[in-house]
């Protein structure tokens, strides 16, 4: 069951780990699109589509400091210092432990 906020009771809640593995997905659609403009009329399609689409993750693999620095300030501006974010009203917060979030047996 995945985090819900603590406010809306949304689960439109995203945390670090995930806003990160967005700004890569991104990061390399970038660098897909910047091989798509350079497309050259001559040679095989689907042999140019399979190596840019190596370029592009290979480029993202290695992280260029502006992709790092953008991460940086999502983390820093987005997150402030918590794990999560709601996307539906906005509120920050720590992930529950899990501990707390699995259903203690009522003592008797």
């Amino acid at each position: 069951m995945g985090t819900q906020c603590l406010i809306c009771e949304s689960s439109a809640v995203i945390d670090r780990q995930a806003a990160r593995s967005i700004v890569l997905a991104i990061g390399a659609l970038r660098e897909f699109m910047q091989a798509w403009k350079t497309l050259k009329s001559e040679g095989e399609p689907a042999q140019w589509l399979l190596h840019s689409l190596s370029d592009a993750m290979s480029a993202v693999t290695h992280i260029h400091p502006d992709v790092q620095s953008f991460i940086a300030d999502v983390e820093r501006y987005q997150f402030g210092g918590f794990d999560c974010l709601c996307l539906r009203c906005g509120a920050r917060f720590d992930a529950p432990s899990r501990a707390t979030s699995v259903a203690q047996p009522a003592s008797q």
